[in-house]
């Protein structure tokens, strides 16, 4: 057994997924090719980048894909940079969390300070949480300041990415949270509002005022249907485009391994994908189509590849979004004498499956009259920003 990506020799057998087993992808209709440990791990970091902080992990929630590891804390989480919620019946804002294969985003443990009148609200499912809230803030402050005159680090989390007007709204105040992960973040406007908002709370333990803090008269958050969600992802652009990378390859190497003996030739891509090199500009483009939406794509994965001009060219749609890979002059044993492509529908029982010759030449032919693709902005219905 040989290594697709490094091209070592296997001692165990190893299979890594065409598409992202994060993204829905499955190892099945020999969709799979070897990898080494050492370049999974590898690729495993880039695929993690997108299914877990990139705009597509949205998508993971929506379809309602169980997590990878269920008994994994981690496994499942969209970890967006920030997400807000204004529940219409309180005009309090919200932090809330969203993990495949639940149903409903849930509201992470939150103190909110209004500097200006002097006011705490706390969040979260219920008094306990806020414990937990309190019992992690009075634990930072307790370590004392360290050699440098430091007491701890705290993210924070700025609205600057946000389209909407969230950061003028006089109902929103700062707030430090317990983010999924169990880290304490601070959500405000600006870095001053983050200073006072640090002082105010440092204040508050200080004084005892958190200790003793008690849970009268809790509301719990419910937030009604249909009420709009902001979140702003923000995800490295290049592991991004080495995903989209490797399902391009991955599709080849998998028909190479099925139908001959022989193995993938693309060195300069397959060092790309095993982390080795940087990906050069312009070798993977989103495609942005105006002529359709392909919404009756938006939720499958689909990859094609196919010489066209001596150049082997990788088509990825990910949940509606179209992406094109470059992959160079085609070598004579990855040329193909016709397209070649594969489908994921990630529900309906999650079939997964090659696609005819002519199915692979009509996505083929589409892309060449520029058919191809959807818009990259609009196509959920909750305000959101993506930056790369």
């Amino acid at each position: 057994m040989i290594c697709t990506w490094c091209g070592s020799t296997m001692k165990h057998k190893s299979k890594d997924h065409v598409f992202p087993r994060g993204l829905g992808g499955q190892l099945v209709a020999d969709l799979w090719v070897y990898a080494c440990e050492r370049c999974r791990t590898s690729i495993s970091k880039a695929e993690d980048e997108v299914a877990h902080r990139s705009h597509l992990s949205a998508h993971r929630f929506a379809k309602g894909l169980t997590p990878r590891r269920k008994k994994r804390p981690s496994s499942g989480l969209v970890e967006p940079r920030i997400r807000l919620v204004k529940d219409p019946t309180t005009n309090r804002y919200s932090v809330f969390s969203l993990r495949a294969g639940e149903s409903h985003p849930r509201i992470l443990p939150a103190l909110e300070v209004d500097l200006e009148n002097d006011k705490l609200f706390f969040h979260g499912a219920g008094p306990e949480e806020s414990q937990r809230l309190i019992s992690n803030i009075l634990s930072l402050l307790r370590n004392g300041p360290g050699a440098t005159g430091l007491i701890g680090e705290i993210t924070v989390r700025l609205l600057d990415e946000f389209p909407s007007d969230i950061a003028k709204d006089a109902d929103f105040n700062p707030r430090i949270y317990l983010s999924e992960r169990e880290h304490l973040e601070i959500c405000t406007r600006n870095p001053q509002e983050a200073l006072a908002l640090a002082r105010a709370v440092a204040y508050l333990a200080t004084t005892g005022a958190l200790k003793s803090y008690e849970p009268s008269g809790w509301k719990s958050w419910t937030i009604p249907g249909g009420t709009p969600h902001n979140v702003a992802f923000e995800f490295d652009g290049r592991l991004f485009d080495r995903v989209v990378l490797k399902i391009a390859c991955a599709l080849i190497a998998a028909n190479i391994r099925a139908n001959d003996s022989s193995q993938l030739d693309l060195p300069a891509a397959q060092s790309i994908v095993r982390g080795d090199s940087e990906i050069q500009p312009g070798m993977v483009t989103p495609l942005s189509g105006a002529s359709r939406t392909d919404r009756e794509f938006s939720d499958r994965l689909i990859a094609i590849a196919g010489v066209r001009r001596g150049r082997l060219i990788g088509l990825v749609g990910l949940y509606g979004e179209w992406y094109s890979a470059d992959l160079g002059i085609a070598p004579d044993r990855s040329r193909l004498p016709h397209a070649i492509g594969a489908m994921c529908h990630v529900v309906e029982g999650r079939d997964q499956r090659w696609l005819s010759t002519e199915e692979a030449e009509r996505f083929m032919r589409s892309y060449e009259h520029g058919s191809l693709g959807t818009p990259l902005e609009g196509e959920a219905g909750n305000p959101a920003v993506s930056k790369r």
